[in-house]
């Protein structure tokens, strides 16, 4: 498994401290697996240095979210995506991600404990005739 240019790994130690071993960025979910993988092997070994993993998942872009046809708040609180399907707060969305809260500004999506909010800006009045 090669090292994503986000992610390092350090060796620490000296004369008075164990050696330990820290690995640190973000993980492409590419290769969560295979690094998941990694560390289930590192830990499995005898005599090892203490290993420290204080990566994080890279989270989906943008455009790996389905676009939001419709908002709805009454009386199911839930979103409406671009295939038509409805998806209520607590369902997961194409992409992995569940959808929290719907609010009358924003979107609240969850995924592997991170929070992406969506806003929706304030709806407009109809023009006057």
């Amino acid at each position: 498994m090669g090292l994503d240019q986000n992610m390092k790994v350090s060796v620490n130690g000296s004369a008075d401290r164990a050696l330990s071993v820290t690995v640190s960025g973000v993980v492409d979910p590419a290769v969560m697996a295979n690094f998941e993988a990694f560390l289930a092997w590192y830990d499995a070994q005898p005599g090892r240095p203490a290993l420290f993993n204080t990566t994080s998942r890279q989270l989906p872009a943008e455009q790996e979210l389905p676009r939001i046809a419709s908002v709805l708040l009454h009386p199911v609180s839930g979103l409406i995506i671009e295939d038509g399907s409805l998806v209520r707060v607590g369902e997961t969305l194409p992409g992995g991600w569940t959808l929290t809260s719907v609010q009358r500004d924003a979107v609240f999506l969850a995924l592997d404990g991170q929070t992406r909010v969506i806003s929706l800006g304030s709806p407009k009045a109809p023009d006057a005739p």
